[in-house]
């Protein structure tokens, strides 16, 4: 769970760099030159995150049926 949710916020960061740049490291915008290229990055970070959201979901729907199945045979 952590390292998807973590690759997730990375993505997100440097999404955020391609949008706005860096001046003081001197990296221009770059979604004002590749439109399409931003537009698909911004699509598949919401579907990371949702993947990551499901994830947990997954995540706890197991514990609970572990949880379950443990208090079952006690």
């Amino acid at each position: 769970m952590t390292v998807v949710a973590t690759g997730a916020a990375a993505a997100a960061s440097i999404a955020e760099l391609g949008k706005n740049g860096n001046q003081h490291a001197r990296w221009n915008p770059i979604c004002d030159n590749f439109g399409a290229f931003c537009c698909r990055g911004a699509i598949a970070l919401a579907e990371s995150f949702v993947g990551s959201l499901l994830l947990l979901i997954l995540n706890v729907l197991s514990t609970v049926t572990l949880r379950k199945n443990v208090a079952a045979h006690d």
